[in-house]
Order: structure tokens, then sequence, then C-alpha cells
């Protein structure tokens, strides 16, 4: 076993447990179709109606059905609760204008339709939201020469659209997620994958394929490129790598622990933690001239260390008060160090959102480890999630919603949580899933 000096047996079994637990519990699943599973509440939620576009059939694969796309965008949201298919007359749907209709079934927004095609694998599609309520026709808008493997992503940026016009907020549907896959098959040695899929779990693309572990996806700001943790030298390495295969290299690679790197929001900077000092401390490296910046000191572990959405100070996890507890520290100065969390034994694995008013973390809870977000101007925080065996918490790029891990008698989930707990949603991917990074939102919006 490799030897550190200077650092205390206890603490080295903690950090290595945290680094590789997620990948002792793996267990054989089948493998399955991806699809999303809306299970949660939605109390409170806005009602809206999207009606089958027209046409609609003229596309043969039932994956790019854009109204139901866009009604499952909506709900898992939190924010809306669209009106089943199976509930709208079908003699309404061939004069979907037909307002008061939609206003006696309690539907205060309206979404239609059209698909037509352009020949060969090309479409034009047509998408409108009206306000039942006033008869306001909040957005109108054409996605021209439209391919059919892009008919999904048009879907995602016509919820989008939706989802601003209504709220206010930017949407997220038109973003990635990337996430570590584990394979099981009899007689063969575990294959870690790291997999990029729509902000759904549709589509996945493989990255990588290793025979150990992948761990901690850390997004670049402009989506081009992923860093995370790998053992495939059989020690912890910090490795970046481009999503179009074109650049991948290892960037810290000290003796001992190389772990929990997270971007910059400006792209700069890497923070991550390291033991080359003989103690886990964070470190943040200046991507460009590698140069390191050591930024804890105390002799408690520091780790899993997150950006502010300003870029101005970090927080991160540490045992110093003897229990696992989030800190936050100051870039201009890092031994101004303020705790945040003090309800519950054990808070770790902070998330911070893109507009800097809430973090997300892990607190070990009544019925086990749950996501649980906190208000950093008023500093209430509420458990929002019910599984239990929760790990990894993740953003969403307009802060409404989080993904995160948990395991179930299949192995691992993803599930997605909208931030006030309301809608709750299972990513069925195949395979046994674990660490999701929501990434930024796609250039092409």
């Amino acid at each position: 076993m490799m030897q550190l000096s200077g650092i205390r047996v206890n603490q080295l079994v903690k950090v290595w447990l945290i680094c590789i637990s997620l990948w002792m519990s793996a267990q054989a699943m089948a493998q399955e179709a991806v699809r999303v599973e809306i299970t949660g509440g939605t109390e409170q939620a806005l009602p809206i109606a999207v009606t089958p576009f027209k046409n609609q059939m003229s596309i043969v694969n039932p994956d790019y059905n854009i109204a139901q796309i866009i009604r499952d965008d909506l709900a898992r949201s939190g924010s809306f609760t669209p009106m089943r298919e199976s509930d709208m007359s079908a003699a309404v749907l061939a004069s979907e204008l037909n307002l008061d209709y939609w206003r006696k079934m309690m539907q205060d927004y309206l979404v239609i339709g059209e698909v037509r095609s352009q020949g060969g694998d090309m479409y034009q599609v047509d998408m409108r939201l009206i306000n039942t309520l006033n008869n306001q026709e909040m957005v109108a808008r054409r996605w021209n020469g439209v391919s059919a493997p892009l008919l999904r992503t048009a879907a995602h940026q016509m919820s989008d659209a939706i989802y601003t016009a209504v709220t206010g907020r930017g949407g997220a549907f038109d973003s990635r997620m990337a996430y570590v896959r584990v394979e099981h098959a009899k007689g063969k040695r575990k294959m870690f994958l790291l997999e990029v899929a729509d902000s759904d779990g549709y589509g996945p693309r493989t990255i990588l394929r290793s025979y150990m572990p992948l761990m901690s996806v850390s997004w670049s700001p402009d989506g081009s490129k992923l860093a995370y943790v790998s053992f495939e030298n059989r020690r912890p390495e910090i490795i970046v790598q481009s999503l179009d295969g074109r650049s991948r290299y290892s960037i810290a690679a000290y003796e001992g622990i190389n772990s929990a790197p997270a971007w910059s929001p400006d792209g700069r900077g890497l923070l991550m933690t390291l033991s080359k000092g003989g103690n886990p401390d964070i470190y943040v490296m200046d991507v460009a001239t590698k140069r390191l910046t050591q930024l804890t000191f105390d002799a408690a572990i520091e780790t899993e260390a997150v950006w502010s959405a300003n870029g101005q100070s970090i927080f991160f996890n540490s045992d110093r008060r003897g229990q696992p507890q989030i800190f936050q520290a100051s870039l201009a100065n890092p031994r101004d160090v303020k705790r945040i969390t003090f309800e519950g034994k054990y808070n770790a694995r902070p998330t911070a959102s893109p507009d800097g008013r809430y973090l997300a973390y892990i607190r070990q809870d009544i019925g086990g480890f749950k996501v649980t977000t906190q208000d950093l101007v008023s500093g209430t925080s509420k458990v929002i999630s019910t599984t239990g065996t929760d790990e990894s918490p993740s953003f969403a790029p307009n802060g409404d919603m989080i993904a995160y891990s948990y395991n179930d008698y299949r192995g691992g989930v993803i599930a997605v949580l909208s931030r006030n707990g309301r809608s709750f949603t299972k990513l069925n991917i195949a395979g046994d899933v674990r660490d999701p990074a929501w990434g930024p939102l796609n250039s092409s919006q």
C-alpha cells in the first residue's frame, strides 16, 4: 500500500472511503431503454396544455414526439403540471384555439405547433404559447431546417422558450449531463464508462471506457471539456478531456490524493484536493500555467471544494469541527473561513447555484443521506429528497433543478429534483449510473 507521510491513518481511511464508496455497492442490472419517469407531486405548479403538433405523425420515430418531450421537460421542472394528452378532447384538438375550452379545463397556458416536411430528413417546426386567461400570445417561433436527429434538441429549446416566457427565468432543458456508468457482464471485468447525454438522459454518448474507477466529473464553463478523477494508472489522477476527443491529459498526478476537480466560472482555474503536502487540502490550479496555490491549511480533512457563482470564494467540506460540515473561504483571504452548515452532524458534497443564492449538499438525516438546499441569504435549509442514499448533487444551469444519484434495488440511479422539491424525476439510463454533473446550456440556443 502506498505510504503517505504525515497523514493520520484514520484520516486516510476516511478520504479513500469518500472516493471509493461510490463503486463498492454496484449491482448488476439489466439493460433498458432510456425513458423519463416522473413520480413526484407538483403542488402549486402552473397548469399548461401542450397539444399534439400537427403532422407529428409524419415523423416516424416515436422518440421525436415534440409535444411529449415538452410535457416531460416542463413537468421535470416542478413549475408546471402539463395536461395529459389522453385528457384532451379530440374534437377540441381539431380547433386548438378554442380558448374557452382550455379555460374551462383550468389550463392557464396553451402550446400548439405544427411540423412540416422540407424534404429528405429535414423539417420546419412552428410553436406558439398562448396565455388562455388574457388571450395573449407569449411566444411564436419557427425552427427551420431541423434534421430528424435534432428534433429533440429543437423540442428542448421550445421548452426553454416556454419556461422563460412564463416564469421570467431562463430554461435549462437544452443542456447536457455527464455521469459515470458501470457495466457488469458475467465472467468479465467491471467496466467504467464516462458518458454524456441530453438533460433528460436521452442519447448517451460514451466519452471514455476504463477498467478502473472514474469519478468526480466537472464541466468546463464553455461545455467543451470535462475534468474527472481516473484510477487507470492504479492511483488517482485528475484528467482533463475535450468532448471532441482531440485532447486528453493528466493535470494532477501528485503522490497521494488527487481528487474533486471543479472548474472556476471563468474556466481559468481548477479547484482540487491534494495531499502532496502531507494532509488533504484544497488547492487551485491555474489551468494555463499549471501553477498551484494552496487555499486551506487546517490539520483536518478539507475536500469537495466548489466555486461560488461570482468566483470570489469557495465552499468546501471539512471535519475541522469533528464532523463533516461545509465552510466558505474567500480567495482574497483564504484563512478567513466561515462555517455555513449548522443543522445535522453530517453535511457534505456542496454545489452552488449559478445565481449564487442557494447551496445544495448531502445531509445525514432521518432515513439516510438526503439532498438538502440552503438559502445563503436567509440561512434556512430544507431537505428536499426522500431517497436516502443520495450522492453528488449538481445544479442545472438555471439553478431551478438539481441532479443527483442514489442507490435502489437495481444499483445506481440518476434523478432530477426541482429545487423546491415539488418534482422528482428518475432518469432510467441503461446500466448502473453515478456522479452526475449538469453541464452549461448548449451553445446552439
